[in-house]
């Protein structure tokens, strides 16, 4: 009976140490990223004019395309962070509810739009004038949409995770994005540069960053995600 019962203590100890570091791989923290330009870098872009050839009396005579430069030196925002590593990912089909996109006045609606993988996308067109829309990746199937005079909705869905590229056929001015989330750990600094992740496990991962003028990066090196972590800060070359 003795043998039993220090088998029986060594089995419950050895429990509670499991126990214990299971508690602590699930602490999770918050923390805060800004991401800003080297103060020594180049315009991003310059912003261009467009003489408009088709239907202008809908979108106007000229229009320019609104790249959003930004000051070197000065906070980016529009910039999308994800984290990756060892990072559950959403059930497929387990997010229900349709997201909008739009087109309205030659523009889309809005510029950037966050969809979970296999998410039903509806694209309305609100314009009196037809609309032929690319929606071109690198993981999903390119799409080719012709979009009526005041067409009520059209679906789509994308089932990859990446970033992808809404275009217009009619209009070059016209572009958006679709992001299709990998997991909920994603984040798109504001006009401080500024996002905040909230919720992450403890542990090692890569930060990814993509902006629509500079591309995509992945920050050099590890982030090692503890308690101390509070904020951090990227500078894009």
């Amino acid at each position: 009976m003795r043998g039993l019962g220090v088998l029986l203590a060594y089995i419950l100890g050895f429990a509670h140490v499991a126990l214990a570091e299971d508690s602590r791989g699930m602490e999770e923290v918050n923390f805060r990223v800004t991401v800003t330009r080297k103060s020594q870098s180049p315009p991003a872009s310059t912003p261009q004019e467009f003489k408009v050839q088709v239907d202008p009396q809908v979108c106007g005579e000229t229009r320019t395309e609104d790249p959003s430069p930004h000051k070197a030196g000065g906070p980016l925002h529009g910039t999308i962070l994800w984290l990756e590593g060892n990072i559950t990912p959403p059930e497929r089909n387990s997010v229900s509810g349709t997201q909008l996109m739009a087109i309205d006045k030659c523009s889309f609606v809005p510029g950037l739009l966050f969809v979970h993988p296999g998410q039903d996308i509806s694209i309305v067109n609100r314009d009196p004038i037809l609309h032929s829309i690319r929606i071109m990746g690198q993981k999903n199937r390119p799409l080719v949409r012709v979009l009526p005079p005041q067409l009520k909705e059209v679906t789509i869905n994308l089932s990859e995770p990446e970033i992808v590229a809404v275009t217009s056929d009619l209009h070059p001015w016209m572009k958006s994005y679709i992001f299709v989330i990998p997991h909920r750990l994603y984040g798109l600094t504001n006009r401080d540069g500024e996002a905040t992740f909230k919720s992450v496990p403890m542990g090692q991962f890569k930060l990814n960053l993509w902006h629509p003028l500079l591309g995509f990066r992945q920050d050099p090196g590890p982030l090692v995600v503890n308690k101390t972590m509070r904020d951090l800060r990227i500078e894009w070359p």
